[in-house]
């Protein structure tokens, strides 16, 4: 991880815009200021790694999507985060 890395989630998505990602549990989550994300269908496996902003917001820095582990996806790690 880098220096700026503030942790990892891993969970399922539910829907992916151009300017966040919302989990399946409806947890919205921005994308950092010019990230540009692949597209990811939705009920894939996430793991999502993120930071916070200037103003201490929690922003995705980069996404990798699963679709064979969203099979077996019953819930969602966030180790005390709350977005």
């Amino acid at each position: 991880m880098s220096a700026t890395t503030a942790g990892v989630i891993v969970g399922t998505l539910k829907e992916q815009h151009a300017d966040c990602i919302v989990l399946s549990d409806g947890i919205r989550i921005p994308l950092a200021v010019g990230l540009t994300l692949e597209p990811c269908p939705p009920g894939a496996a996430v793991t999502v790694i993120y930071s916070r902003n200037s103003d201490g917001q929690v922003v995705v820095q980069r996404m990798k999507c699963s679709t064979a582990l969203a099979r077996v996806a019953s819930g969602i790690s966030y180790g005390g985060l709350r977005a």
